[in-house]
């Protein structure tokens, strides 16, 4: 989906007459957003007809928190922990908003916002695919191999991640795999007498 963005950080207007603290995408009502990063919900808001309306605040691992707001409808609690890809809310016009569209903005954990840089809306969707599943695979890999070399005491908790990972993605492929194999034991006995 081709997704522009209505307002980024910093921008000066009527509505943000200090500055915008996030970035507003323009998408239709009710579109699926995902979160862009892993974290734990820290608080679910509903700021009726003023500032971000219902919004979603979610913590990351270093602290930093991430917001989506202006929204429609939201699908997580607070103390939920949500992983990059996770459906988080739909999108809307709720709050301070001249029509539908994602505010998403991040802050330090004293609530200072922080400029969210170049973020993609496809951030925001969930993981296409055989993406869906590799990408977990890979980032349980490489947090276990970070644990590995590092000096720091080992932390296998990303050990059964991998393993979990490994089995969800020869599920997804096994279906593949027993068509390639029975198309290739199909074209042997069907060639088989060229070669006699």
């Amino acid at each position: 989906m081709k997704v522009t963005i209505s307002a980024g950080y910093g921008v000066v207007s009527k509505i943000h007459p200090t500055g915008h603290t996030g970035i507003d995408y323009a998408v239709p009502l009710g579109t699926p957003l995902h979160a862009p990063y892993d974290g734990i919900v820290t608080a679910v808001r509903d700021y009726g007809s003023s500032s971000l309306g219902k919004s979603v605040f979610v913590q990351k691992a270093d602290g930093t928190l991430y917001t989506l707001g202006h929204l429609s409808d939201i699908k997580v609690k607070i103390g939920q922990k949500v992983a990059h890809g996770d459906l988080l809310a739909f999108s809307g016009s709720t709050g301070r908003s001249t029509g539908p569209h994602l505010h998403y903005g991040e802050f330090t954990s004293t609530g200072q916002p922080i400029d969210p840089g170049d973020l993609p809306f496809d951030a925001f969707t969930p993981y296409p695919g055989w993406t869906q599943h590799f990408r977990p695979l890979l980032e349980a890999n490489e947090r276990f191999f970070q644990n590995w070399f590092s000096d720091q005491p080992q932390n296998y908790e990303a050990f059964p991640i991998i393993v979990e990972k490994f089995v969800d993605l020869f599920i997804f492929l096994l279906p593949e795999l027993i068509a390639i194999g029975m198309i290739y034991y199909g074209f042997k006995i069907m060639l088989a007498p060229l070669f006699k």
